[in-house]
C-alpha cells in the first residue's frame, strides 16, 4: 500500500468516528498529478462541525507533530481564529515501538 492510499484510508476512518460521535464533516478530495496541496488552509485534512464549534483535523500515520508544526498552527490560531475553533492533530500508530499501543492518538493544539 502506498502512503497515497494509506493517508486516504486514515482519513475516511478518522471521518466514520468523527460522524459516529456527532460532528458534520467535510474531507478534502486527494491530491492528484494536476492538483497537489489541497488541504484547508494548506494545514487540515478534515473539518468537523458540531453545535457552533468547528474542529479542523491533520491526520498523520506513526508521526507526530513537530515542534515548528505546532508554533505554525499556534500561531495560526491565535490570528485568525476564536475560542470556539479547534484544532487537533490525530496520529495512527501502527508500526514501530508503540506495537502494543496502537490506534489513535489526538493532540489538541
Amino acid at each position: 500500500m502506498n502512503t497515497r492510499t494509506k493517508g486516504r484510508l486514515l482519513e475516511i476512518k478518522a471521518e466514520k468516528e468523527l460522524i459516529a460521535e456527532g460532528w458534520i464533516t467535510y474531507r478534502v478530495k486527494g491530491t492528484t498529478r494536476f492538483n497537489r496541496n489541497v488541504d484547508i488552509f494548506g494545514e487540515f485534512d478534515l473539518l468537523a462541525v458540531k453545535n457552533g464549534v468547528h474542529k479542523y483535523i491533520q491526520v498523520k500515520a506513526n508521526q507526530k507533530p513537530a515542534p515548528k508544526d505546532l508554533t505554525r498552527l499556534r500561531n495560526l490560531h491565535s490570528e485568525f481564529f476564536g475560542a470556539k475553533t479547534i484544532f487537533e492533530w490525530w496520529v495512527y500508530w501502527n508500526r514501530g515501538k508503540r506495537k502494543t499501543k496502537q490506534g489513535w492518538e489526538k493532540l489538541t493544539i
